[in-house]
């Protein structure tokens, strides 16, 4: 209703502004008398738009309504009354009302009945009678234009309660749908937590028992008890992918970036995982470029990129395909890494969509691969905390995939952000394993 009535009586000011124009033009005898009618009304105008936030708002907006009123019928009466052309302003003033203020149908017929009485009540005061048809006729149309105020406030202000009550039930939707999301998000993270306890202490004797810290073990025992270990790890990443996830949902995700050599930590990951390439029969090879720079960068983070991407790589190679890592200088001193394979490849459409959350390539019932979908997701999301990008590429279905991320120079975030240790820990835990079980840990 403020800003309403502040807008209202700036565009009151300008067109009564114009009116001196006609003033002059049409009635010179009464210029004097006019002029000084309208310099009040500005100037009780422009006190309206200065107490229009200090004072009662309503009361406020009744006072601009009666005073522009009552400056008008005063107009009225110093050009002739309602014998003069003036008389209809005020039926534009009636009409103004519901049309620029919102009042209700009762603060409506208010102000228009005691405006519509002074302005019936002119002829007393020029003289005139009041049941002279010259002066009937004015007073009918200004009782209509009354008529249709009060209706036309009545019906907005009904139409602007109902969407203030619309407004506010999306609202408490909204709100309500919030919390709800909050509490789903902590009940998950904490299901995630409970779950990987239990996980962990499984896992700590199954490794034992296929090291042979308890003896030697027949060959159906160990092939049963990997079977266990690559189930247990593959739970193990997926937890800890929710758990990054709902990290990053919540903004609590934090990267500690350091001088890192992009170059040496992927030569690394890639011997690790050589001996599963091997064991799959899949070439993998890289190149690295002499003058790949140092960047500013949370090496945990950049190693579950590179993870994911040669987990996803070596899932979807087959037996003699071939898988080859290039590091490279990007733009702006930044690190281009990308990681090609021979698999089976990507359509266009499809190009995007694959590093959104839970999003799957082959949703066909006889899907050959399994996965959750999160992998790449998660990819994205630690790349675009490093204000990084990440895209695929592919010439089609059957032509293998590109998968490409850049980061950028960075800056130093100084001390170890204590947010990003949980990433830490799962990584020194499962960073050997998944290596060796890259093609079954998506």
């Amino acid at each position: 209703m403020a800003r309403a009535l502040r807008l209202t009586t700036l565009f009151v000011i300008v067109v009564n502004s114009l009116f001196v124009i006609l003033d002059f033009s049409s009635h010179p005898e009464e210029f004097g008398a006019l002029l000084g009618v309208r310099l009040a009304w500005n100037i009780a105008m422009l006190t309206v738009y200065a107490l229009a936030n200090c004072l009662d708002t309503l009361r406020m907006l009744q006072a601009g309504v009666m005073v522009s009123g009552i400056a008008l019928i005063a107009l009225i009466a110093a050009a002739g009354g309602l014998t003069s052309d003036y008389w209809p302003g005020i039926m534009i003033l009636f009409v103004g009302i519901p049309v620029f203020l919102p009042v209700s149908g009762t603060q409506a017929a208010v102000m228009s009945g005691v405006l519509l009485a002074l302005f019936a009540a002119i002829p007393l005061v020029s003289g005139g009678s009041l049941t002279s048809v010259q002066h009937i006729a004015p007073v009918f149309f200004a009782s209509a234009a009354a008529l249709e105020c009060i209706a036309s406030s009545a019906l907005l202000d009904r139409l602007r309660l109902a969407e203030f009550m619309q407004k506010r039930e999306i609202e408490q939707a909204r709100d309500h749908l919030s919390q709800m999301d909050q509490v789903k998000a902590r009940f998950t993270a904490n299901v995630h937590h409970e779950l990987r306890t239990p996980l962990t202490l499984t896992l700590s004797p199954l490794e034992s028992l296929l090291a042979g810290d308890f003896g030697d073990l027949t060959p159906l025992q160990r092939s049963y008890l990997k079977t266990m270990h690559v189930n247990a790890l593959r739970l193990l990443k997926l937890i800890n992918n929710l758990l990054d996830l709902a990290k990053l949902e919540n903004d609590e995700l934090r990267l500690s970036r350091r001088l890192t050599n992009i170059g040496k930590l992927v030569e690394e990951l890639i011997q690790g995982a050589m001996p599963l390439a091997e064991k799959k029969s899949v070439a993998l090879t890289m190149t690295l470029h002499s003058n790949v720079p140092e960047v500013y960068a949370d090496t945990d983070a950049v190693e579950r990129i590179v993870l994911n991407l040669l987990s996803n790589a070596l899932k979807f190679t087959d037996a003699n395909g071939k898988i080859h890592v290039t590091v490279e200088e990007g733009p702006d001193g930044g690190v281009v890494c990308a990681v090609k394979d021979t698999g089976m490849g990507l359509d266009a459409t499809e190009l995007e969509r694959v590093f959104d959350r839970f999003a799957q390539v082959d949703t066909s019932a006889t899907r050959k691969h399994e996965g959750t979908g999160i992998g790449l997701s998660l990819v994205r999301e630690l790349v675009s905390l490093h204000g990084g990008r990440v895209w695929a590429t592919s010439a089609g279905l059957g032509e293998g995939v590109t998968m490409t991320f850049w980061l950028p120079a960075g800056e130093s975030d100084g001390a170890v952000d204590l947010a990003f240790e949980d990433v830490k820990r799962c990584l020194q835990g499962e960073r050997a394993e998944v290596i060796r079980q890259g093609s079954e840990l998506r």
